[in-house]
């Protein structure tokens, strides 16, 4: 197929001399392969998305039948040097919140990479679906899954620095679990000529990044795009660029939080600004301090430590209620937050276990078993007695 790139970007049989759509002449159209089409072992099923310099694919393993891959394709010379390392980067890197690297390949002069595919949308496409900001208990939810796969990659030895942290490279699957995709950008290490490609999105890159006036990239400029990331969410709108605010002096980007979001407590809008600081050593030195910072307000800790050994005590006390390992985020039943920001949820996953998440200025706690409604009948009693209690104790009687 041709597309339209430089025009209205419509999809256009390969013998087309004009797009279908806007009449704009083909001699700079991209060609991409057709659905039906062969590379190596995998059919085309569809085109995922495209760009100047590539594009991905949804394709089917034809030694494997109804197994679906994602492939990318590279038409840059360059590519191929690009995919190598980011390939041998991360294909032994097993993780929840990753995609699965499987192969890389050349043929016909283009270079491949073959992932895992993900279905769903990427929180992108959530955003434009919803029309403006998400509800801040689900964006702590995903950015619960975000911090714990960073926390991850900046632990790896050498650490592993993603440079591209944005709503379009996370993707949301069926089950509420989130993925991290695209790691064209990545560093590893500290090393500044390990680099798998230069280029930044503005409204999510810190200084550093930027090509006008570029510094050495560290886990704080993931900090940065992270709290990019969860602005966006929130706000339902892109923050200006680190290199707008520099420019024109403008004040920190969440002062006017309320207007766009009342659901977005204080303390959520200090630490994606603390975050979002322009000097990286004004930020927070880790990802972990950054999602302390996010759950809860770190300030009661003495409150919060008797609320949680006390909620620790009445979940075990609820019949079928067993601690869990797993950490399949899927739609809520219940939530409930409290003064001191502790937030409890009830999900159910696709197999029918109700799970309960637990998460605080402590991490996330999680319980999970097969429970039924009689038994989340049973957990509300027992939320709503200790979210009495608390708010009883913060009151002072």
């Amino acid at each position: 197929m041709l597309i339209c790139k430089d025009g209205c970007g419509a999809e256009n049989p390969d013998t087309a001399s004009q797009c279908q759509r806007c009449g704009r002449g083909m001699h700079t159209a991209l060609r991409l392969h057709n659905p039906g089409a062969l590379i190596r072992h995998y059919r085309i099923k569809r085109v995922i998305g495209w760009g100047g310099f590539g594009a991905v694919y949804e394709a089917e393993d034809i030694h494997e039948q109804g197994r679906h891959v994602a492939i990318k394709e590279s038409f840059d010379p360059a590519g191929l040097s690009s995919f190598q390392g980011e390939f041998h980067a991360l294909q032994q890197h097993q993780h929840p919140y990753l995609p699965r690297y499987e192969a890389m390949f050349v043929e016909q002069g283009n270079a491949y990479l073959v992932m895992e595919f993900i279905p769903g949308q990427s929180l992108d496409e959530v955003l434009q679906a919803e029309g403006g900001s998400l509800p801040a208990q689900q964006v702590l939810g995903f950015m619960l899954q975000l911090c714990e796969v960073l926390e991850y990659l900046h632990s790896r030895k050498p650490p592993l620095i993603h440079r591209d942290i944005k709503p379009a490279n996370v993707r949301l699957t069926p089950s509420g679990r989130i993925k991290l995709v695209d790691f064209g950008l990545f560093k590893q290490g500290n090393d500044a000529t390990k680099l798998s490609r230069m280029g930044l999105t503005p409204a999510y890159a810190p200084p550093e990044q930027h090509p006008l006036a570029p510094g050495r990239t560290d886990q704080r400029s993931d900090i940065y795009s992270l709290g990019a990331t969860c602005y966006h969410l929130l706000m339902g709108k892109a923050p200006i660029t680190a290199f707008e605010r520099i420019q024109t002096a403008k004040p920190a980007p969440l002062v006017l939080h309320e207007r766009h979001n009342p659901q977005l407590a204080p303390h959520i809008s200090r630490a994606i600004n603390k975050a979002m600081s322009l000097k990286p050593d004004d930020r927070y030195p880790t990802v972990a301090a950054f999602k302390q910072a996010l759950m809860s307000q770190p300030h009661h800790p003495n409150t919060q430590q008797a609320f949680m050994s006390q909620l620790i005590r009445r979940l075990r006390a609820i019949p079928g209620m067993t601690d869990a390992h797993d950490r399949d985020f899927c739609r809520a039943r219940l939530a409930i937050t409290f003064q001191d920001g502790t937030t409890i949820r009830l999900w159910k996953n696709p197999v029918g276990v109700d799970h309960v998440f637990v998460a605080d200025a402590l991490g996330m706690l999680h319980f999970g078993g097969f429970v039924g409604w009689a038994h989340a009948a049973g957990l509300r009693r027992a939320l709503r007695a200790i979210q009495a209690e608390q708010e009883r104790i913060g009151s002072g009687e």
